[in-house]
């Protein structure tokens, strides 16, 4: 009978280190999920706010592959998705405009971007809208753009269009 036992709490030893290891390999970072540091925009107005607050609710718990992540700190301004290898795609609603004046416009399932090249990626803010967001995109995540299609339907239902 002890023999048993030391058998069942072997087995069931192995069964958790293998379903760490598991885990671990699987997300990059263990089993819990990961938090980004973002720093929140300002905004005052309090239209932006409110919008923010209706996107942040809005939001999808994933982008293609990537999952949501916390944000630190929390922030209903603030969004953060990565995947396995560590690359990650930051939200940030209430930023500052981009320049539109001699900018390209893309657009995206009918949001309308203003694509910023950085040397780690691309920055993509919103034009036309009551708030402005900005989603930075790194290198590693190709095509770009292609993160914004599951980003579109928040951000219609979230973010009117500006007079």
């Amino acid at each position: 009978m002890h023999r048993t036992r030391s058998l069942i709490a072997a087995k069931r030893a192995r069964f958790w280190v293998v379903t760490l290891a598991l885990c671990a390999s699987f997300s990059g970072s263990g089993c819990q999920s990961s938090t980004v540091a973002l720093a929140p925009p300002e905004p005052s107005d309090s239209t932006v706010l409110n919008a923010c607050g209706e996107l942040a609710d809005a939001l999808p718990q994933r982008l293609l592959k990537l999952r949501r992540e916390r944000t630190e700190p929390q922030s209903a301004l603030t969004a953060a998705w990565s995947d396995s290898a560590g690359a990650i795609i930051t939200l940030r609603c209430g930023v500052r405009s981009a320049d539109s004046a001699t900018a390209e416009i893309l657009n995206v399932n009918d949001v309308d971007w203003i694509p910023v090249a950085k040397t780690s990626g691309t920055s993509f803010i919103t034009f036309g809208r009551v708030a402005f967001v900005q989603v930075d995109v790194p290198l590693a995540l190709r095509p770009e753009a292609s993160y914004l299609v599951p980003l579109a339907p928040a951000i219609i239902a979230a973010l009117p269009v500006s007079n």
